[in-house]
């Protein structure tokens, strides 16, 4: 499976991508900075948590300013290096803003930002500090005469600042409030109030609270996204898939408060799906996913916990989830947390395990054979080496095409190995290696077995699997499978088994062949009694009738009467006759009888066609 589309996390620069609407507010900004008439500058915070769109939102803003009145600079410290100045950065940034302004960008200004820039130029190492405090007071001096002479304002947009270390934050403020404070400006910074506090505080040991309020004339803070527009944005990403469609937002919404959080799980849980997604459940996978993203901590304690969760029985299973749940410190969170566990293991603290199979058809993590691969980024070819070599080792014993009884694990192993080989290079290395007679003579089962093992439905699921692929792929396997069932112990049980098995091959061909098989089928039969046909011989002959099979019908009932003939002789040896066929009179007719409702009266015709043959054998 091809990667599927990976969702960008880079900031919108049009309105016309707002997945929120938040023009109104964009525009309710850049009219407070447009109609600032003022002369002293001013600093406007844009507050927001990490992943709220600030960017976005200060691009849509910078979209509406009046380009007329206003020169906008943008400058984003976290573009440059630890260690490059900032001030250098800043000075050339506003070079290339105002060299489309040359009532402003005059020889004269250019000449001191040559000058200013030369001096911070990080190549001749660190400035001489009073060759720097001249050389800023005469740049501040020109810049303000020349944007009070324009009539213009300078509006300088600031980004990213929460990226930046504590000493570099403080450079930023120092720029803003003091060394290049222009007249005429208005400072726009976006940032994580409280993360930013917090660094301000770790420099200057004063609150950072008490700082900022200092440099901040006007904070405005981004409105907070409700949890319908953080769900109709994860069901947009997610691309209308089915996979949205069995995905439950609702139960994981506590696990999202951004947008980023949003598409940092949609482009994780795609990456992961693009090689996982043919064998693992998609809402046990986005679950996991949300998990590994948000609490490591959960996702490592979930793994280290496999025997109890998949245990089923447990004493307490609040208490066993209490325990994973050991490193989450929110009451509401872990309560969240507890609600999926439940969900992933289902039969948690359960007697019994009602749904193994359906689970394991499914792909589900609470299953033995589908846990660990929730936990690995790639499905590893040693894996499904190993898987392969415990299915020959489950189903083929030596010289022998027979299940080992003794091996309780079959079922399952059958079921991974059916679920590997879903991937591109599971079926092209490893189930080519398989044989269709092997295969199909290995799973021939007892009635006894039969019955055990159709209570587990994965076994059917993954294992018909197999035999369809092999069916589909070993066109030549086909006549030697029908060879080695002529000698073959099978009945029409496994028969009936193997036409549905084989329905997408030509019918022509294959009702032939088995045709072919029933006479062997008969002459193995145990010595009974009974009359009347069973339920499965009367369902391949529907099979054949179905196909006009006509020649095949007619040999294979041939086939049935002589062997009954044959039973009824060994019961009795002093059978006449005459007797024999009474005994197929009563044969056919308890037949007809038995099966009418069965067959239907469209397929009457069957016991007609025996009543026909009755005279031909006698």
């Amino acid at each position: 499976m091809s990667v599927r589309s990976i969702v960008s996390d880079e900031p919108i620069i049009s309105e016309e991508k707002d997945l929120f609407k938040r023009s109104g507010f964009c525009e309710h900004v850049a009219n407070l900075i447009n109609n600032y008439n003022d002369n002293e500058s001013i600093a406007i915070a844009l507050c927001g948590a990490w992943g709220t769109g600030k960017t976005s939102i200060l691009n849509m803003v910078s979209d509406k300013i009046n380009h007329d009145k206003i020169i906008i600079m943008k400058f984003s410290p976290w573009d440059y290096e630890k260690g490059d100045s900032l001030y250098f950065e800043f000075l050339r940034e506003l070079r290339m803003s105002l060299k489309n302004n040359k009532k402003i960008l005059s020889d004269k200004i250019l000449k001191k930002l040559t000058e200013a820039l030369t001096i911070l130029d990080p190549k001749r190492g660190k400035a001489v500090e009073n060759q720097l405090s001249t050389s800023f007071s005469d740049l501040r001096k020109n810049i303000d005469d020349a944007l009070a002479d324009s009539g213009k304002k300078l509006l300088v947009l600031i980004d990213d600042l929460d990226r930046l270390e504590a000493d570099e934050v403080l450079n930023v403020f120092k720029i803003v409030k003091s060394s290049l404070n222009f007249s005429n400006s208005i400072y726009m910074l976006s940032y994580d109030r409280s993360n930013i506090s917090k660094a301000v505080e770790r420099l200057t040991h004063e609150s950072g609270e008490s700082f900022l309020n200092k440099i901040i004339q006007l904070e405005i803070n981004i409105p907070i996204l409700t949890e319908r527009n953080l769900r109709r944005v994860f069901n947009l990403l997610m691309d209308d898939d089915s996979y949205a469609y069995h995905f439950d937002y609702d139960q994981y919404a506590f696990a999202f408060t951004t947008v980023r959080d949003v598409k940092r799980a949609v482009n994780s849980f795609k990456f992961k799906s693009s090689f996982l997604g043919a064998l693992l459940n998609q809402a046990d996978l986005m679950a996991m996913t949300i998990i590994e993203l948000n609490w490591p901590n959960v996702f490592k304690d979930i793994y280290r916990s496999k025997k109890i969760l998949l245990g089923g029985q447990v004493n307490n299973a609040d208490k066993v989830i209490d325990e994973i749940l050991s490193s989450v410190e929110k009451d509401d969170t872990k309560a969240g947390l507890k609600k999926i566990i439940k969900r992933l293991f289902p039969d948690l603290g359960q007697k019994e395990r009602y749904r193994l199979g359906s689970n394991h058809r499914v792909g589900r993590i609470c299953t033995n054979d589908f846990f660990d691969l929730f936990f690995m980024e790639v499905v590893k070819q040693s894996l499904i080496a190993e898987r392969f070599r415990q299915l020959e080792e489950s189903l083929f014993s030596e010289n022998k095409y027979e299940l080992d009884l003794k091996d309780t694990n079959v079922s399952d192993e059958v079921s991974t190995v059916g679920a590997l080989l879903r991937t591109k290079d599971g079926k092209e290395k490893y189930l080519a290696q398989l044989k269709l007679s092997k295969w199909v003579l290995s799973i021939h089962w007892s009635d006894d077995l039969f019955g055990k093992l159709r209570e587990v439905d994965s076994f059917f699921s993954y294992g018909d699997r197999i035999f369809r692929y092999l069916i589909e792929n070993d066109k030549t396997g086909i006549k030697s499978l029908f060879e080695e069932l002529k000698t073959a112990s099978i009945d029409f049980n496994y028969l009936y088994f193997l036409m549905n098995m084989t329905s997408n091959i030509s019918r022509i061909q294959v009702s032939r062949q088995f045709a072919l098989v029933v006479p062997s089928i008969c002459s193995g039969l145990d010595k009974r009694e009974e009359t009347g046909l069973s339920r499965f011989e009367i369902m391949v002959l529907r099979q054949l009738f179905r196909e006009r099979s006509e020649e095949c019908i007619d040999e294979m009932i041939i086939s049935i009467c002589r062997n009954r003939i044959i039973l009824v002789s060994a019961v009795s040896s002093t059978l006449s006759e005459h007797s024999k066929i009474d005994f197929i009179e009563k044969f056919i007719l308890e037949s007809k009888e038995f099966h009418d409702d069965y067959i239907g009266d469209d397929e009457i015709t069957i016991s007609e066609k025996l009543n026909q043959l009755m005279e031909h054998l006698s």
